[in-house]
């Protein structure tokens, strides 16, 4: 198993629309396609509220702002494996490609996806082998 993060903040020019649960809905066939992946179904986002330190209280409610800071999370399923995505409110946000077979050339692979982001990254790693496969030698 092979793992591809990338952690970032989102470029202004893309800040507003990553916010809307249907930029990930378009984005995450998008970007399967452009890295040569192949996808399985459609891509499952969510968007939830973000509450700081804690689960939601009813006086969070009633001080909330309007409208409430939301996270998007999106997953879509690769023959390979998937490709995760959270965007935080503040514009932070991460990407996981987890791939069965070592990434090829994950290097292109990640700029590709911060450049279609106009990502400004924080810190990206590769893992050639992880989990399961990896510790059992």
């Amino acid at each position: 198993m092979a793992l591809l993060l990338i952690q970032g903040s989102v470029g202004k020019t893309v800040d507003a629309r990553v916010r809307d649960p249907q930029f990930l809905v378009d984005w995450l066939p998008q970007i399967v396609q452009d890295i040569g992946m192949v996808s399985v179904g459609k891509p499952i986002v969510e968007e939830y509220a973000h509450w700081d330190g804690s689960a939601p209280s009813a006086v969070q409610f009633i001080e909330a702002p309007s409208p409430i800071p939301s996270h998007t999370t999106g997953v879509q399923i690769l023959t390979q494996s998937a490709i995760t995505v959270h965007c935080y409110p503040d514009g932070f946000f991460q990407v996981s490609l987890d791939s069965c077979l070592p990434i090829p050339d994950w290097m292109r692979i990640r700029n590709k996806i911060m450049a279609s982001l106009v990502l400004t990254e924080h810190m990206s790693r590769y893992l050639p082998e992880w989990g399961w496969r990896g510790t059992d030698k």
